[in-house]
């Protein structure tokens, strides 16, 4: 392999660590988010007024973090095919490091859109408990208002296929 090449190899390994702790920021950050909207199989009437707070704050944050997920997929790959051909064609080691990294790129792609879609199923977890909740109190006469009359809203979502 030559110096060219070498160089080539570990500018790459470089990005790949950078994407790599761009998905793992992420990753914590989605986790986060899923630790603030469980909401617990039980709880009093003040709790399920905040989880619904809560919920209803991050289900307009849901289409942002989605966007995030698809436009560091999308960045790495356009960066990917803006290199690609000028090297294969320059030499046939480059088509080992690049198909290498393709691979890399295949699996964080896939780690995000796992990643949401874990989310999606956490967050339909916890708009089904509220939605318990709310069934709940109407069923012993206690008027919804506000925030909770939203909340109900939400359990009509689908949310595994929002994403």
């Amino acid at each position: 392999m030559d110096d060219e090449v070498k160089a080539y190899q570990v500018l790459t390994n470089k990005r790949e660590r950078i994407l790599q702790d761009k998905y793992y920021r992420f990753n914590k950050r989605v986790n986060e988010i899923e630790g603030e909207i469980r909401i617990p199989p039980f709880g009093n009437l003040s709790d399920i007024k905040g989880w619904a707070e809560v919920v209803q704050s991050f289900v307009k944050k849901i289409t942002v973090m989605q966007n995030y997920s698809i436009e560091q997929s999308k960045k790495a790959w356009s960066e990917f095919e803006n290199d690609t051909l000028e090297r294969v064609m320059k030499n046939r080691e480059y088509s080992l490091i690049l198909a290498r990294h393709a691979v890399f790129l295949s699996r964080l792609d896939g780690l995000y859109k796992e990643r949401m879609r874990k989310f999606a199923e956490n967050l339909d977890i916890s708009v089904r408990n509220l939605r318990r909740y709310t069934s709940d109190l109407e069923e012993n006469s206690i008027s919804l208002s506000g925030v909770l009359a939203e909340s109900k809203s939400l359990y009509e979502l689908n949310w595994l296929k929002v994403l």
